[in-house]
């Protein structure tokens, strides 16, 4: 309580409480920073709330009990079928947990031909599925995310290595 009306008797506190229109700017200012306060809370809090983490195993039920697999071998068969398209290198595959399903993210770099990026996935992420669903059984895929970091050149087979 000492150090408050220490505080209290400063001149420049005694200035701001004394003058109506200091104290409600004072005010204003401490309301202001009470409110941006509270939303970074809200933000924190809503962001761990609705984060989607990932997986470090997909888990397959059956009659006779669960089949564990590691996300690293999904990755792997997933990668695989990107390369076999000849379109696809470097893939990192990120299996996410949502709720009772699973969410795969595929990041690679892409190589432009004929056919799209559009078409492309759509014609892939049926085969995704069904390779992961003959593979392992796994049907609990909700959905696949494709996200292009990197445009790699096409290699000119008539190209001269020559100099």
């Amino acid at each position: 309580m000492c150090q408050l009306s220490t505080w209290l008797n400063c001149p420049w506190v005694r200035d701001v409480i004394s003058n109506d229109f200091k104290c409600g700017y004072v005010a204003a200012t401490a309301v202001f920073m009470l409110i941006i306060l509270l939303m970074i809370i809200l933000k924190i809090v809503i962001f761990i709330l609705c984060r989607k983490p990932k997986c470090g195993e997909v888990k397959v039920r059956t009659e006779s009990g669960d089949l564990v697999i590691s996300s690293r071998v999904v990755s792997s068969l997933v990668g695989r079928e990107l390369s076999a398209t000849g379109r696809f290198e470097d893939a990192k595959v990120v299996i996410r947990k949502h709720a009772k399903s699973y969410l795969i993210d595929i990041r690679a770099s892409y190589t432009e031909g004929e056919i799209g990026l559009p078409e492309i996935s759509e014609k892939l992420k049926p085969q995704i599925l069904e390779l992961l669903k003959t593979q392992f059984g796994i049907d609990s895929v909700e959905a696949i995310t494709f996200s292009v970091d990197h445009l790699t050149e096409k290699e000119d087979e008539n190209a001269d290595t020559g100099f």
